[in-house]
């Protein structure tokens, strides 16, 4: 009879000799993308695309828009006998005769097995496209952490396939931070080992590749950088989109960039006494060792100009910042300190515009992320600019607390729990500033957003409309083109109703303040005095949501009442939140563990107790 124990052992030998067994069934298995891939030549340079395995087990072959089929040749290994509806595959053959978006039956025949599968040739756009190679050949080491970088080589063709540049990168790193944590598909910074104008976009040595990974339309943060180019904000980011290759494999449609920094094709503001700061969380800046200053409101100030800075320049910004926050907060518009107005400390028309751009696109991150600041040390009055813009991601129609056509994105004071963004908040509730806002969104911004609506949209949206759907196809996303131009549409035509009814016409709104129970950034809308809260925030898609509440937990909203002053509502949420839910799905597989190894140990004691018995 087995003592105890051992029937546990005997289980746990059991299963890891399975799981070797099975790790090597994995091993030995044949994979297509090792066995086959492509090549062309472009502008007299060769350049290397490998198979992908879509989630269906077929590949998928993403070309560049400037490679025709009959310049794509297989490379085939030389351990594998591979044909293409019974067309056998020899290294080198054209592939002229496939065409594109047709799936091809698949027979690979090595030593060991045999395996059918399919094959689709796609192919890009109107876009450029950018390869880079890194040293290790690999991006284990790049996705291992936002800090690792690595060298390697790069190459841009035009959409036209002309080579527009080939050199070294001094490295490749990763970017961002809830879309480098969050999302499967990666932004990256690069610097170049010399400065290179990419693309017409100007001489420099660092460059942004975003990968638009949180809008499935691909569209938003070219059209907004576009816009804020157009309505003179300066500095605004140039950007082209971009088929992304890194080492041979096609990783999506990118949005290549101008990286905001002082520099003479970016922010030139490269003097003595001048500062280039954003805001952001201070928990992240702590995390990654980033200088920055903070105000008497808590704001985190990280600071990108002086790029090193020592601790004299973290008291002088310190300082110059403290001044401009006094002045737009105090009551009086004066910082009491220095004895000069909101005014004399800020330059109204970039503040204007800025804001303008994030209300009326709806960025989630208006007012408090992501917000970039400088001061020319070259400006004899010292004044701060508000600019360039970035990060739209989380725009127009992307989350429930911006995308109601009567959201306020900019204009609000208390962002989340115990984080306020008060700069832009209380200059909206200075006569002056208003004046200058509602004159620049009437005379300027009026007339170019009609135009974005009825025109501009769907012309990007169909510049990119191959590219996006390889880059669909690539990251199993969903989305039509055409839904997401008529939603950014539909969305600007009743934003720009909104705002013009309250900037314009001068109509009298009353605010509605709604807190996520969950957590999150709350959100702010805008009611005509004495309407009802006929259409509320839709969160239905959420299981645990149960609807809006007064203060009272136990009054629901009663969307009937005529609404006549500010009020605030709350959301309910049934016993379980959608954290908890999240939190039990990861921890079931441990649970599932936790039980099997109790049932095995409880099995092993009945069986020791039963021999014991019969004895």
């Amino acid at each position: 009879m087995m003592k105890p124990g051992r029937i546990t052992i005997l289980a746990i030998t059991v299963t890891l000799i399975l799981g070797v067994i099975c790790a090597l069934w994995v091993l030995s298995r044949v994979e297509l993308e090792h066995e086959l891939s492509f090549s062309f030549v472009a502008d007299g340079r060769e350049e290397g695309i490998s198979c992908w395995k879509n989630t269906e087990g077929g590949y998928e072959v993403f070309l560049p828009g400037h490679v025709e089929m009959g310049q794509l040749k297989a490379c085939v290994s030389e351990r594998s006998t591979i044909s293409i509806n019974e067309t056998e595959l020899y290294d080198g053959i054209s592939c002229d005769i496939f065409v594109l978006n047709v799936p091809y039956e698949v027979t690979l025949s090595t030593r060991d097995a045999t395996i059918k599968t399919s094959i689709t040739f796609r192919r890009s756009e109107n876009v450029a496209s950018v390869h880079i190679d890194t040293e290790s050949q690999t991006l284990e080491y790049l996705h291992a952490s936002k800090e690792n970088k690595e060298a390697g080589t790069i190459r841009v063709y035009t959409n036209q396939g002309m080579l527009q540049y080939a050199g070294d990168l001094e490295h490749i790193t990763g970017r961002g931070n809830s879309t480098w944590l969050a999302a499967e598909k990666k932004s990256y910074g690069i610097k170049l080992t010399q400065e290179v104008d990419l693309l017409t976009m100007g001489a420099a040595q660092k460059w942004v590749l975003l990968a638009n990974a949180f809008d499935e339309s691909n569209l938003k943060n070219k059209l907004v950088y576009d816009f804020a180019a157009a309505v003179d904000l300066p500095f605004s980011p140039d950007c082209q989109w971009v088929d992304l290759y890194l080492n041979n494999e096609y990783v999506g449609l990118y949005l290549l960039c101008e990286k905001i920094e002082v520099h003479p094709e970016r922010v030139n503001v490269a003097n003595e006494g001048s500062s280039l700061v954003s805001m952001e969380y201070e928990s992240r800046l702590i995390s990654q060792g980033l200088p920055y200053v903070k105000t008497d409101a808590r704001q985190a100030l990280r600071i990108h100009y002086p790029e090193k800075p020592v601790q004299q320049d973290l008291s002088s910004s310190a300082k110059l910042w403290q001044s401009v926050e006094n002045a737009i907060i105090s009551e009086d518009g004066i910082d009491a300190v220095t004895g000069k107005t909101w005014k004399e400390l800020i330059d109204v028309d970039s503040w204007a515009r800025k804001y303008l751009i994030e209300e009326i696109f709806g960025n989630l991150d208006a007012a408090f992320i992501s917000q970039y600041f400088y001061i020319d040390g070259s400006d004899s009055n010292g004044k701060a600019y508000a600019g360039p813009v970035w990060d739209f991601d989380s725009s127009f129609t992307s989350l429930w607390q911006t995308s109601a056509p009567n959201a306020w994105c900019a204009n609000r004071l208390e962002v989340e729990d115990g984080y306020d963004a008060p700069w832009f908040y209380m200059l909206c509730q200075k006569p002056e500033f208003m004046e200058r806002v509602t004159k620049l969104y009437k005379e300027e911004f009026l007339p170019l957003l009609q135009e974005m609506s009825n025109e501009t949209i769907q012309s990007y949206a169909n510049q990119i409309r191959a590219a996006a759907l390889m880059n669909s196809i690539r990251w199993n996303t969903e989305g039509d083109m055409d839904v997401f131009v008529l939603e950014m549409e539909t969305y600007l035509s009743e934003r720009t109703k909104f705002l013009s009814d309250v900037w314009i016409e001068g109509t009298e709104y009353v605010r509605v303040k709604a807190f996520p129970e969950y957590g999150g950034h709350y959100a702010y809308f805008g009611i005509q005095k004495g309407a009802t809260l006929a259409s509320l925030p839709d969160m239905s898609n959420i299981a645990a949501f149960a609807g809006w509440y007064y203060s009272d937990p136990n009054m629901p909203i009663d969307q009937e009442i005529p609404v006549l002053q500010d009020i605030q509502i709350y959301s309910k949420w049934n016993a379980v939140s959608t954290r908890a839910e999240s939190r039990i799905k990861q921890l079931m597989p441990l649970g599932i563990i936790a039980v099997m190894g109790v049932g095995i140990l409880g099995i092993d004691i009945w069986h020791y107790k039963a021999g014991k018995g019969r004895k």
